[in-house]
């Protein structure tokens, strides 16, 4: 059985087509008691979109969890930090060799926008790769009656 990855959030809209669920992305001090004084505490909202599969009569402000495999996330990671520290590390390299420390640094950066602006432009065929599903957290939300 694959390990699912499940985040807390909260539904902000639903058409027939895409449920939109809002999460609280923290980060890993953020449970620390001590994070009121601490400037490394960090805490953002994001909004997914997910495919309204109809399985639940859901409503605005429900509470849900946002599920997905393991597998799609460490995909994620890899698409969003991996290759990118990758392509910045052998540019590094490869232009040390012909420029000055400076342009050599300047050029490893600035090959990460066409990176970032290539994932946007194919963002529609990712979304299709990365399946999120809507999982309850609330008994008073009932299943949709046939």
């Amino acid at each position: 059985m694959k390990a699912d990855i499940s985040h807390e959030g909260t539904i902000t809209s639903i058409t027939d087509k895409v449920v939109r669920v809002q999460i609280v992305s923290q980060s890993a001090c953020s449970s620390c008691r001590a994070k009121g004084m601490c400037a490394a505490f960090d805490m953002s909202e994001k909004e997914v979109e997910v495919k309204n599969d109809h399985k639940y009569a859901l409503k605005a402000g429900d509470h849900v969890d946002l599920v997905m495999t393991q597998t799609m996330g460490n995909k994620a990671v890899v698409l969003g930090y991996f290759l990118p520290f990758l392509l910045v590390l052998l540019t590094l390299i490869i232009t040390s060799q012909f420029m000055g420390e400076l342009y050599a640094g300047l050029v490893s950066l600035a090959v990460l926008a066409p990176y970032y602006l290539l994932l946007y432009l194919l963002k529609d065929r990712l979304s299709n790769t990365f399946d999120f599903r809507v999982k309850l957290l609330q008994e008073a939300i009932s299943p949709v009656e046939s």
